[in-house]
């Protein structure tokens, strides 16, 4: 009998230490810090115009070659309930072809609330996107690579306002639900995204984990509207571009 009751009491207090040490594994946070390079091929962006003929395509192609991208550092800070991603405020990149006066582009995110609040530069205009964050139609797949010293997951979405085929690079070993610009709602932080075949390309450089950043100020300067307004505001562009053989990603955000 005494040695049933030392038993039960071994096995209680294992119980203990087993939720003890569960809990304190879940109440910890996960936080910090991704430097992101985004890198636009203008050369296929343009290319890739449904109003061009072969001929000027070829043209392009001849004329630009492969000289024409640009590249931009960008920063995600997140931790378990939220992000904020913008551009690096120091960014001087030497490799630049173009000088031009960057559109506002600050996207916020609150997984807890699952709200976003985004201000976006946009045709001379700032808008603070407000709404639920968007859920984007994931497929994933049985497919792996290392990017910045992850081992990654693959996974791929289709947007259909802009026409982008998008592949995205994800890591479970960073769970939460983030990524560069607009990008998130995976299982894991993703770490890549590639659009229409490297005609962008965003790419984790450094990856911070554990590191407390200053988490910038919500700028609420701007036309608050709602994300399906904001869809709507950008497909129209599109389409008036395209009907007036234009280029709309000269002023919008590929």
């Amino acid at each position: 009998m005494y040695k049933d009751i030392k038993i039960k009491t071994l096995i209680l207090c294992l119980c203990s230490f087993y939720f003890n040490t569960t809990e304190q594994l879940m109440a910890q946070s996960v936080f910090g810090e991704v430097q992101y390079s985004q890198t636009n091929d203008w050369t296929k962006i343009a290319t890739a115009l449904p109003y061009l003929s072969q001929e000027e395509k070829d043209r392009i192609q001849y004329s630009w070659g492969k000289g024409r991208a640009y590249s931009e550092k960008m920063r995600l800070i997140f931790n378990d309930t939220a992000s904020f991603y913008s551009y690096i405020r120091d960014d001087k990149s030497e490799e630049s072809i173009w000088s031009y006066k960057k559109n506002t582009f600050e996207i916020n995110r609150n997984f807890r609330s699952n709200k976003m609040q985004d201000r976006i530069g946009l045709l001379g205009k700032n808008y603070i996107v407000k709404d639920e964050i968007p859920k984007r139609k994931w497929k994933i797949h049985n497919e792996i690579k290392e990017v910045s010293g992850y081992v990654c997951m693959k996974a791929e979405t289709y947007d259909s306002v802009k026409s982008q085929r998008i592949i995205a690079w994800f890591t479970d070993r960073i769970l939460v639900p983030a990524g560069p610009a607009e990008f998130g709602g995976l299982p894991g932080l993703i770490l890549e995204i590639d659009i229409n075949d490297q005609s962008s390309l965003i790419v984790a450089e450094e990856v911070k984990l554990n590191q407390q950043s200053q988490w910038p100020s919500i700028n609420s300067k701007g036309k608050s509207i709602d994300y399906k307004k904001y869809q709507g505001i950008v497909k129209t562009y599109i389409a008036d571009c395209i009907e007036r053989r234009r280029n709309p990603f000269w002023d919008l955000r590929y």
